[in-house]
């Protein structure tokens, strides 16, 4: 039965809105296509509660929890994992570039970049709803997930920059052995850099994958920052900050000019620092926007919950109360 506009002004879910499209469940995915809003998900017993936006399931206020859940796990491994990453790599530069060649560095390196390698992989995650047009095809097969070429390709490259800082260590403990740089260290070095650079094209690849996805969640402000700061961390951060280092440890020496050494050292550092702090924000913005997602829905649930309760317990009444009246005209002395 209908509510009219008199009793529910804002439009809240009501039992008679038929739910005619496909629309996964927000708690469990379940599709709610064939059922009406205020009833219950036949599933876990979220209520369902009107849809926003033409009923698009890939709206972030509407995508499922656990795809939330995992994107929000995802974008913090890629916090985690991007700071020691950076920090000990450039670390690992100055005990290079001062003689003291050490791999403890480019191993911790190497751990930072396999966490946010991990994260990439979870934030790649197929979008809820989000499926290419369906191609004619002989063997009837599916429609592929939105962007699966080039998630998979993120998904692997984003190995590379732990590759490359793994190469570099074992170069250097094969360099640092009695026996000295053999063969093997040279192919390690070389295989280092070169994954270096894939690493570095990598990175371009996801970041302006996460401005997509920055897109899809309507926030301008933070999908900019994704396509500027990324090429500034890049070459800012990457060439200002190792390059610089290595060749002002170098040509200054580390120890013979000390004043001037560390006085380098502070400028490369504030410097970098600045590079990188773009792409920093944006990373904590983005793990920020899918922890208020889920913090929104869990809040729009339990409103729509209580209101749905108070809606169905109104229609109860009128029903009771005009099956009431039939009744008294019904009677006949």
């Amino acid at each position: 039965m209908p509510i009219h506009d008199a009793t529910n002004p804002l439009g809240l879910p009501t039992i008679s809105d038929a739910i005619v499209d496909d629309r996964p469940c927000p708690r469990c995915s379940y599709n709610l296509r064939g059922l009406r809003t205020g009833d219950r998900c036949p599933e876990c017993g979220t209520p369902i509660g009107r849809a926003q936006r033409a009923q698009r399931a890939t709206a972030v206020s509407q995508a499922p929890i656990e795809y939330l859940r995992t994107m929000r796990l995802g974008a913090a491994l890629m916090c985690i994992g991007l700071a020691p990453g950076a920090a000990a790599m450039l670390v690992a530069v100055v005990m290079f570039g001062s003689g003291n060649r050490q791999p403890e560095a480019f191993f911790i390196a190497a751990f930072g970049y396999a966490i946010w390698a991990a994260g990439t992989f979870l934030t790649h995650s197929d979008q809820p709803g989000a499926v290419e047009e369906a191609r004619i095809s002989s063997d009837g097969s599916p429609p592929r997930a939105a962007y699966w070429r080039w998630r998979g390709m993120n998904r692997i490259l984003a190995w590379s920059p732990m590759i490359s800082m793994l190469a570099a260590a074992v170069a250097m403990r094969i360099a640092s052995a009695p026996a000295g740089p053999t063969t093997v260290s040279l192919v390690m070095a070389i295989a280092s850099a070169v994954f270096a650079l894939i690493g570095a094209f990598s990175f371009l690849s996801v970041s302006y994958y996460q401005a997509l996805l920055a897109d899809w969640a309507g926030d301008s402000e933070m999908s900019h920052r994704f396509r500027t700061s990324t090429f500034l961390a890049i070459l800012g951060g990457g060439f200002f900050g190792t390059v610089f280092v290595d060749l002002l440890l170098r040509v200054i020496g580390w120890g013979s000019v000390g004043t001037l050494s560390l006085l380098g050292l502070a400028i490369t550092a504030i410097v970098t620092g600045y590079c990188v702090l773009g792409i920093v924000r944006a990373n904590l913005g983005f793990l920020g926007l899918f922890r208020w997602a889920i913090i929104n829905q869990f809040t729009s649930m339990d409103i729509n919950r209580r209101l749905s309760a108070k809606i169905n317990a109104r229609i109860a009444e009128n029903q009771s109360e005009e099956s009431r009246k039939k009744a008294g005209r019904s009677i006949h002395f």
